[in-house]
């Protein structure tokens, strides 16, 4: 009997070893694009046309513009050296002070302008014409599965329902629909409005800067009767000359704003460019909008390709790899 266990072992094949060697940037990036071409230009398309097509079928939007400046120049004043006097004649005259310019570009986005506007106005039917009934004289609700979806997951969450437009939701949609920039030349601002209607843009944007200055001169002109009849009051009972002739000094600085503010010219902001249209609507650009939307989609598409192209060849070089026996046999 044969032993088997004396018989010689013969080393068989060496088992090959497959080592995961760098991938060159050629088969990661520039192979899955080649191999799906077709689909990432489909995408392309697809995306441009879904651009263009919101393009034609949205509502357009006219850009009414305006330039303003101050309507009175910054001039040297002279609390500075009253400072020290007026504090001790108990007249408060505050830090820097801001120019009538400077609060009329706040006021412009304010809740306080937007209650002016509808206590001298009927400012709401004109700003959200399209949501006014004339007939039922009432708001129309928001209507569609937009609006139903709000009105039915708005109360699970303790968010507020739909209400008739106020002076806050007419002051947030100055906020969004108000843009202003500071031109090169100093001094210069280009307040614009948006609206879908070119002949209510300039209408609106011509009254925010009209009520902006009227507001803003009753109330200089109350502040400074005021001041005016406080600081007579003061210069009767003052009998030191320095105290006298700062209050004389305040006095008339109020005699100033009155007359400033009691004037038929503008009072803060003045119009430097009368309010024009745009004849092409601001909202549409197609040519722009598709680039964008061609480079969206083929980055989108590229990036998609490469993930899966190289998952796929990641996949088929672990299966080469199994598939390697690397257990010797002997006979």
């Amino acid at each position: 009997m044969t032993d088997v266990s004396a018989a010689p072992i013969i080393p068989g094949p060496v088992p090959l070893l497959v080592v995961a060697d760098s991938i060159p940037v050629h088969t990661a990036i520039i192979a899955p694009l080649r191999a799906a071409w077709g689909w990432i230009l489909a995408t392309v398309v697809v995306f441009v046309v879904l651009v263009l097509y919101q393009q034609a079928t949205a509502t357009p939007v006219y850009s009414a513009t305006a330039v303003v400046a101050a309507a009175t120049p910054p001039s040297a004043s002279k609390l500075g050296s009253l400072r020290s006097l007026a504090s001790i004649a108990d007249v408060d005259i505050g830090g820097k002070q801001l120019t009538p310019f400077d609060q009329f570009l706040f006021v412009v986005y304010s809740p306080d302008l937007a209650r002016y506007q509808i206590k001298v106005r009927p400012m709401l039917r004109l700003v959200f014409a399209d949501d006014w009934d004339a007939a039922r004289r009432q708001w129309r609700r928001p209507a569609g599965v937009g609006a139903a979806l709000r009105a039915a997951f708005y109360p699970i969450f303790q968010l507020p329902g739909w209400s008739a437009p106020d002076s806050l939701t007419l002051a947030d949609h100055y906020g969004r629909v108000l843009d202003e920039r500071k031109l090169a030349d100093g001094g210069l601002m280009r307040l614009a409005y948006a609206d879908t209607n070119p002949q209510r843009a300039a209408a609106i944007l011509a009254l925010m800067i009209s009520d902006g200055n009227e507001k803003l001169r009753l109330e200089a002109a109350a502040a400074a009767r005021a001041q005016a009849q406080y600081l007579r009051a003061r210069i009767v009972q003052t009998e030191v000359r320095e105290y006298r002739n700062a209050l004389l000094d305040l006095l008339a600085q109020q005699e100033q704003t009155l007359l400033l503010s009691n004037g038929a010219t503008p009072y803060a902001a003045k119009v430097i460019e009368t309010v024009t249209v745009s004849t092409v609507p601001t909202s549409q650009r197609p040519v722009i909008y598709a680039l964008i939307a061609a480079v969206f989609g083929f980055s989108v598409s590229a990036f998609v390709a490469i993930v899966v192209y190289n998952r796929g060849a990641f996949r088929a070089r672990r299966s080469a790899e199994a598939n390697v026996n690397p257990v010797p046999f002997a006979l």
